[in-house]
């Protein structure tokens, strides 16, 4: 652990240098920036301290590629909210020939990686499990009812009784076969989680030309539904992923829920999820 034998007082200095390096103007800064270009910290670093930050009410958390954060509104005067965005990297390992995610099967490993050692460290989980629900199931209930990543979480509070349970979906799209469809095949899904999240596929030397009209559609549609949006510029890399909408938290039929769990995790997490309420 990265904070393993360090003193208080050393704890305390790094928190100080994380949040000397977030703007005092309430503007956001991306983690990729504050951790690489102005801490110039490794990532477990990053993220332990960062942490500390988020659960002592100093920094929330935001949207932006790789996600972003910025000082609690008690911790800073009013701001505008824009974040520090940066071009992705350069992608290693690329044949000219043979894109390395050629359609959407491609991307499930990958972003489901990405999800469960990344995304959801910007999440107040306190138990979390992720699997991919693309093919799994007993069966379907109907069109767009299995999604294609599934994260089961459960969370406590410090002034909020009892543990709370989460089912948040995820609709994976490839570029090549982009529209708003994908927006409500999201919906559907949402109709058994409690959050819903459209997860996109779009490299950087594709973007302009999905902009517009495209991404503006789909990104206006996941607004008016809550459903929240990802445009991932490499599946494999967080640092890329641009949060542009965050998903509305609902209450789905219980009926409903407990009916998805069934029919579409695996009998591993079915058990944990049992022992999580025990």
């Amino acid at each position: 652990m990265p904070l393993t034998g360090r003193s208080t007082e050393e704890i305390g200095g790094l928190e100080g240098q994380l949040l000397a390096g977030v703007p005092e103007d309430g503007r956001s800064v991306s983690n990729r920036r504050l951790r690489d270009e102005i801490l110039r910290w490794d990532s477990d670093l990053y993220l332990a301290v960062r942490k500390r930050l988020i659960e002592n009410g100093k920094l929330i958390t935001g949207r932006g590629r790789g996600g972003s954060v910025r000082r609690t509104p008690s911790e800073e005067p009013p701001g505008n909210g824009e974040v520090l965005d940066e071009a992705a990297a350069n992608r290693e390992g690329r044949h000219p020939d043979e894109p390395p995610f050629p359609d959407e099967s491609s991307l499930y490993d990958p972003m489901l990686v990405v999800i469960r050692e990344r995304w959801v460290l910007d999440q107040p989980f306190d138990q979390v499990l992720v699997e991919k629900t693309d093919r799994g199931g007993r069966r379907a209930d109907g069109i767009w009812t299995r999604p294609d990543i599934t994260v089961a979480a459960m969370t406590s509070y410090t002034f909020v009784p009892g543990r709370h349970f989460d089912i948040v979906t995820f609709e994976v799209k490839h570029f090549s076969g982009l529209n708003v469809t994908a927006v409500y095949e999201a919906l559907a899904h949402r109709r058994a989680a409690t959050r819903s999240y459209l997860l996109v596929y779009v490299p950087d030397d594709q973007i302009d030309a999905f902009e517009s009209p495209t991404l503006a559609e789909i990104t206006e549609e996941a607004n008016r539904h809550g459903i929240g949006l990802i445009v991932a510029g490499d599946p494999r890399d967080f640092d890329t992923w641009d949060i542009r909408e965050d998903a509305e938290r609902v209450a789905p039929d219980p009926a409903r829920l407990n009916a998805f769990i069934r029919n579409q995790l695996s009998e591993g997490t079915k058990d944990q999820i049992v022992r999580w309420f025990r």
